[in-house]
């Protein structure tokens, strides 16, 4: 018979393989006891080495046209995954034991709650802003990270696709990402819809990822920030907590 993976695990491979390998091996490493499956999606330019098909057989990768965006990319595993809950990762990612468990247990006890994430550390333990406020005309990044030590889910509105786990009825009930931004703010845009919708969103402090390859300082392009500006000043205001 077959079973229903508790979480699909979806990414877009970014060319490197030791970080692919990075993110797969901690992912085999921690999961337990999360039933799990994971899909790559990568570029037809840009495949990963033979060796990572072979160490990771059970994987599933998917090849991608070059000229796909990002989101188009993601969403083209998030059309093959199967599991109760989906999820985005960047492959710079290193889970950490009790990660997922965590959150699913989180959600399996919390309903309300459509969409949350793990707290993002660098290396040395710092956190990263992977969560908070959603985009302004001025801001760019999200802000506002609750402290280490706190142990309950904390709302909030933006959870970047680095770590970002939902329930399957919110896709079913929004859509997938919008494919029409070209490299920024599509998980901005899917958490204000999801927001839109009556989903809560929680990043749980407990629950702890560390990206060993943040991106500092990244370039977002101006035009993606005027979609995701307009299709938020065009819609009906957001739920809140």
């Amino acid at each position: 018979m077959e079973i229903t993976p508790d979480l699909s695990l979806c990414l877009a491979y970014s060319g490197s393989p030791e970080r692919l390998h990075g993110f797969l091996a901690s992912l085999a490493a921690t999961a337990a006891p999360v039933a799990y499956e994971a899909i790559v999606v990568y570029r037809a330019s840009t495949p990963p080495p033979a060796e990572v098909f072979r160490t990771f057989p059970a994987v599933l990768f998917f090849e991608e046209q070059d000229d796909a965006t990002p989101a188009a990319a993601l969403n083209q595993a998030l059309r093959l995954a199967t599991g109760r809950y989906l999820s985005l990762w960047r492959d710079s990612i290193l889970l950490q034991p009790q990660t997922l468990y965590r959150l699913l247990t989180m959600l399996d006890d919390r309903p309300e709650i459509g969409a949350a994430a793990p707290r993002l550390t660098d290396m040395a333990g710092t956190t990263l802003a992977s969560a908070g406020l959603l985009p302004s005309l001025f801001r760019h990044q999200p802000v506002g990270q609750p402290p280490a030590e706190q142990e309950t889910p904390t709302p909030t509105a933006w959870i970047t696709d680095q770590a970002l786990i939902f329930r399957r009825e919110v896709m079913d009930d929004i859509g997938p990402l919008d494919s029409g931004f070209r490299a920024s703010f599509a998980d901005a845009d899917f958490c204000r819809r999801a927001a839109r919708d009556g989903w809560r969103l929680a990043l749980l402090p407990t629950a702890v990822a560390v990206d060993h390859a943040p991106i500092k300082g990244p370039s977002r392009p101006a035009g993606d920030l005027a979609r995701f500006l307009l299709r938020k000043w065009l819609a009906s205001p957001t739920a809140n907590w």
